[in-house]
C-alpha cells in the first residue's frame, strides 16, 4: 500500500499517504490530523482502496470521512472500484503465474475477498462475465470469504465446462490473510495463482484519475 501511494504521488503530484481501518497505523482520523505544509488551506482527497462496494467501502470509510470534516475540508472520491480496466492487469499477472490464456480449454477463477453485500458479490460476477465475453474464455467468480462459490467450487465448475488447465486470478490489491487463504486453496488443487494487483500500473492510473477529477 505504501508503494502504491508513492506511485500515485509521483503521477498526480499530490502529497499522498496511506491510512488504515484496522491492524495498522495511522488511522484515517489520525492521518487527517497530521499537520503538513502541503495541506494548508487545501482540501483533502480521500479514496477507499477497495475494489468492490462491500461494508468497509460503503459504511466504514464514509463514517470515518464524516468524522474528519472537523479538521479539514474533505473531498470523498468513494472507492477504487472495478471494471474492464482491470483486465490487462489480471491477464498480465496470470501470465506471470504461468497461464497462457491463448491455449484452448483454459479457465480462470476470478476470486474476490467476498462480502455479505449482494451488490459487491454481483460486481465480481459481472467482471467475470465481461472477461468471459471479451476474451472468449471460461471465467468463474469465487470468494475468499462469505457467501458465494469457493475457489474449489469454481474450479469444479470450470472442469465441468471442459477446461483442461486453470488458474486463480486474485481480485485483491495486497497480500493478507485472505490472499493466503486463496493461495492455499489453489496449491491444494494444483493450479497456479496470480499475485494481487496493487503494483499494476492500471491501479495507480485509476486512482490518479479518480482523485484528480473535480467533484
Amino acid at each position: 500500500m505504501q508503494s502504491l501511494a508513492t506511485t500515485v504521488q509521483s503521477q498526480s503530484h499530490l502529497a499522498t499517504s496511506v491510512a488504515f481501518l484496522e491492524h495498522n497505523e495511522p488511522t484515517v482520523v489520525d492521518a487527517v490530523r497530521l499537520p503538513t505544509a502541503d495541506r494548508t488551506n487545501q482540501p483533502l482527497h480521500v479514496l477507499g482502496l477497495f475494489l468492490s462496494s462491500g461494508y468497509h467501502a460503503t459504511v466504514d470509510v464514509p463514517h470515518l470521512v464524516a468524522a474528519t470534516t472537523q479538521y479539514t475540508q474533505v473531498v470523498d472520491h468513494g472507492s477504487v472500484g472495478m471494471g474492464p480496466w482491470l483486465l490487462p492487469a489480471l491477464e498480465r499477472n496470470l501470465a506471470e503465474a504461468g497461464l497462457d490464456l491463448s491455449q484452448p480449454r483454459t479457465g480462470v477463477v476470478l476470486v474476490a475477498a467476498g462480502s455479505s453485500n449482494a451488490e459487491a458479490r454481483e460486481e465480481t460476477a459481472e467482471l467475470a462475465a465481461a472477461w468471459r465475453y471479451v476474451r472468449g474464455i471460461s471465467v468463474q467468480p469465487a470468494y475468499a470469504s462469505g457467501q458465494g462459490p469457493t475457489v474449489p467450487e469454481a474450479l469444479e465448475a470450470l472442469a465441468l465446462e471442459g477446461c483442461q488447465r486453470s488458474a486463480v486470478s486474485t481480485l485483491m490489491l495486497a497480500p493478507g490473510v485472505l490472499t493466503d487463504r486463496v493461495t492455499e486453496s489453489a496449491r491444494a488443487a494444483g493450479v497456479p495463482v496470480a499475485a494481487p494487483l496493487a503494483s499494476a500500473p492500471e491501479v495507480a492510473q485509476q486512482i490518479v484519475e479518480l482523485v484528480t477529477t473535480t467533484k
